[in-house]
């Protein structure tokens, strides 16, 4: 049986299943570790779920004896025989008992078990809502309620497509009460459903026994917490088998790592010497608004942040202009607001009143081309470390722009260095302070097969400032994949974007020759 639970934590499904079929007046013979007096059958079954060298346990009803068993009828079948009185339970997540083979002298051939594996109740509501609990949820401008988090669910209204709590730590948990005593054997997990890239990367799961002893961890098969992996994205169902089954009446979720996800292709707009005043919730020093935006985008309560220039201090909201009353954006010297909403607006000063007050401006943007293959960023714009000129054929840096064909014969159909030493780079003067999220990358048109098939990048930042690489998500040099063929365009994002006036390119591997046609993409 499955349990399914979805969480922004979507987290998922319980199998509702039926214990193994016993084999009467049978005991598994020679196996036993352990012998536990005066409890019934159902007890035992507990015990030995619960012990990890359990995989099965022959029960006397005479005298109300558990043994318990480091092997099953799937590993010794041999030592399977009759006794009068005792029934031998399969404790094994693929049970096989065995019975008499009438050709065999008493010797026994495995027969399967059968089981039937299902969903206990979450996805198709016979669990009911006052069923399902949680350490907390999230109540801010969009709600959350346990319920939220069934499998599949598709949320109405304001409500999040999840459960979600309220903050994000390893403190929190969704449960279900299952009512009776229920065999559950593993969960199916989701993330949030929408817009927002949230999801559980990794979980542990508690259960409460029939006899109320608290809650207990399930093990894996060195007896230590198991660890599931969840999911890797938001829509996909993940299953989470446990080592053993477990007995219980009330499973527990306990998330461990979740993912919110930044959305790459869209970036914000700021909107200098204005802040959102009364919704911070947490304030940051001494990070650059970079690093502020990213914080933000990973914290699934921030819906928007303030950067004060003078101090570095990231103050996260937990609302936007689009949720609140525009009275609430102030000016504010110094100060930059970046909304970081799916659909964000900001606000700008009402002329007309001008008294402060400001209304509603949307301000949606997706990653777009910057101007190079287009021509709205000038030849001015674009410089290099050398291009060849041979007397012949000649390079220029703005024949360095994407989907470029050149006009003669004798202009080389890319920018093209003079020489081939990893010192060469092709720059852009973006003019202001852009927003870069990737490069896309061309070969050279034409001629001889020449194209780069590794490459850095380089940004200067609006601060002047040396010319900084471009990262890893380890703050390493990222270094991109250029191109294997002349003509193909190959995308490559940046693991963040950057807020950068001058771009350069950094050819590092190359086929024959460096030659580069390029876009970069961004938020303008």
């Amino acid at each position: 049986m499955f349990l399914e639970v979805s969480a922004s934590y979507r987290v998922s499904g319980l199998y509702r299943g039926v214990w193994y079929q016993p084999v009467e007046h049978y005991a598994l013979l020679g196996r036993s570790f352990m012998n536990i007096s005066g409890i019934s059958a159902v007890r035992c079954s507990v015990r030995c779920l619960s012990h990890h060298e359990c995989f099965s346990f022959n029960y006397d009803h005479t005298n109300q004896v558990c043994q318990m068993n480091n092997a099953s009828a799937e590993h010794v079948c041999e030592n399977l025989q009759g006794m009068l009185n005792v029934s031998h339970y399969d404790a094994t997540a693929k049970p096989m008992s065995c019975q008499n083979n009438a050709s065999s002298n008493v010797k026994s051939a495995p027969l399967k078990a059968c089981w039937g594996f299902e969903k206990l109740g979450l996805e198709d509501g016979s669990i009911p809502d006052e069923s399902l609990s949680a350490s907390s949820n999230w109540e801010l401008n969009f709600f959350s309620i346990a319920a939220g988090g069934r499998l599949n669910k598709i949320p109405t209204g304001s409500y999040i497509g999840a459960w979600c709590p309220s903050v994000a730590d390893t403190n929190q948990w969704i449960q279900v009460d299952l009512g009776n005593p229920t065999y559950v054997t593993g969960v199916l997990t989701q993330g949030r459903y929408g817009k927002f890239a949230q999801w559980v990367t990794t979980y542990k799961v508690q259960f409460e026994p029939p006899s109320p002893a608290g809650l207990v961890d399930v093990k894996d098969k060195l007896c230590q917490t198991q660890i599931f992996n969840g999911n890797t994205d938001k829509n996909s169902i993940v299953e989470g088998r446990f080592f053993k089954p477990v007995l219980a009446v009330k499973i527990r979720i306990v998330p461990v790592k979740c993912v919110s996800g930044l959305y790459r292709g869209v970036w914000y707009q700021p909107v200098e010497h204005n802040a959102l005043l009364g919704r911070s919730f947490m304030n940051i020093s001494g990070i650059s608004a970079v690093r502020c935006s990213v914080r933000c985008l990973s914290h699934h309560g921030c819906f928007s942040f303030n950067y004060d220039h003078i101090d570095q201090v990231c103050q996260m909201n937990n609302a936007s202009a689009e949720h609140v009353s525009c009275d609430n954006f102030q000016g504010m010297p110094y100060f930059s607001y970046y909304d970081a909403t799916a659909k964000p607006k900001t606000c700008q000063i009402n002329s007309v009143s001008g008294n402060g007050k400001c209304a509603p401006l949307q301000a949606g943007f997706v990653s777009e081309k910057l101007g190079l293959e287009d021509g709205s960023i000038p030849d001015e714009s674009l410089s290099a470390s050398s291009n060849w000129n041979d007397g012949y054929y000649v390079s220029t840096p703005a024949a360095g722009r994407l989907n470029k064909i050149p006009p003669d014969d004798k202009t080389i159909g890319a920018w093209h260095a003079r020489v081939k030493d990893t010192n060469q780079w092709i720059q852009v003067d973006l003019g202001n302070p852009t927003y870069v999220t990737g490069v896309l990358t061309q070969g050279r048109y034409g001629g001889y097969p020449t194209l780069v098939t590794e490459y850095k990048v380089q940004f200067e930042p609006p601060s002047p400032a040396c010319l900084v690489y471009v990262k890893d998500q380890f703050g390493q040099t990222q270094i991109f994949n250029g191109n294997t063929d002349q003509n193909s365009i190959v995308e490559r994002r940046f693991f963040e974007p950057v807020l950068a006036v001058k771009i350069r390119i950094v050819p590092v591997a190359w086929n024959n020759a460096i030659a580069l046609r390029f876009e970069l993409i961004g938020c303008n």
